[in-house]
């Protein structure tokens, strides 16, 4: 039995022909889990470290898929939303960070 710090490392596979020809750029935007945890998500889907260890309020990477195929992985600090005006401002905020709109929104847990 390996001990735990003896994990391999995911790798991603070739599922990128399911993006629309048409389509330039895929855009993702990470919610919920820590900022960690978001910026580990983030390197995995950008088969890169790309993204900056120290949290911020708005972080965008990105990446090469396949020839002119791009993705954006959009990591925005999700605040501690009590009322319905701050959860009107934070989607529009999500929504002004991944312009012209973002087409996957990720759940990280």
């Amino acid at each position: 039995m390996a001990a735990a710090g003896d994990k391999k490392p995911l790798k991603r596979r070739g599922s990128y022909e399911l993006i629309p020809p048409n389509m330039s750029e895929l855009r993702v935007v990470l919610l919920g889990g820590s900022w960690a945890e978001r910026r580990d998500v983030g390197n995995f889907i950008l088969g890169e470290e790309g993204f900056n260890p120290k949290p911020q309020i708005f972080f965008r990477g990105s990446g090469t898929l396949e020839p002119e195929k791009k993705i954006a992985v959009i990591n925005i600090e999700d605040p501690q939303v009590s009322t319905n005006d701050k959860l009107t401002k934070f989607i529009k905020d999500c929504e002004r960070a991944s312009h012209p709109g973002p087409h996957v929104f990720l759940l990280v847990h």
